[in-house]
């Protein structure tokens, strides 16, 4: 058995999945016109991989030229599935995390370094609110992400990665 929490602690996979989730289906050739900077051939591997790990579904295939082309859509999770556990969660978050710390790394090694430019910041909000308010304030903030970053490349743009993580705050915390 394939752990999709596993599977999806993969930079290349988190950015196809976050493209299949704005998009809901598409083609690896659709899927690299959103990432350009990931050549085809990879994008398929990644395609292959989180098929095979349930992650991703085949919900078309077109016979195109000689060969078919499949649609890729988030997979519907099965009923009875079990849901991952604490330990399974918590690595998969303290990988997301490295990654993280490796993309600063990079960032910070480089020669052209100029934050103010750059516009690098870290924020962290506490927020006092009910779970519907908590439902809403998520519904629009995923609103205003899609927006964003359903734009292509264009003369002017460039990449720029807006991280979120909703973590409990512990009740004897004074944030």
């Amino acid at each position: 058995c394939v752990n999709k929490l596993e599977t999806m602690a993969n930079p290349t996979r988190l950015r196809i999945l976050q493209t299949l989730a704005l998009q809901h289906t598409a083609t690896a050739k659709e899927i690299a016109l959103v990432l350009p900077d990931i050549s085809r051939a990879t994008i398929y591997r990644h395609l292959g991989i989180m098929v095979t790990a349930g992650l991703l579904s085949i919900v078309e295939e077109v016979p195109i030229r000689g060969t078919v082309e499949k649609r890729y859509a988030i997979a519907n999770e099965p009923q009875g599935e079990a849901a991952p556990s604490k330990v399974q969660i918590r690595n998969f978050i303290g990988g997301y995390l490295v990654h993280l710390i490796t993309d600063f790394d990079q960032y910070f090694r480089r020669e052209d370094v100029d934050i103010e430019a750059d516009k690098l910041f870290v924020n962290t909000a506490t927020l006092e609110l009910s779970e519907e308010e908590y439902l809403a304030f998520l519904t629009e903030l995923g609103q205003v992400l899609q927006r964003y970053a359903s734009l292509t490349p264009a003369p002017g743009r460039r990449k720029r990665k807006i991280t979120t993580i909703s973590s409990p705050v512990a009740e004897n915390s004074k944030e």
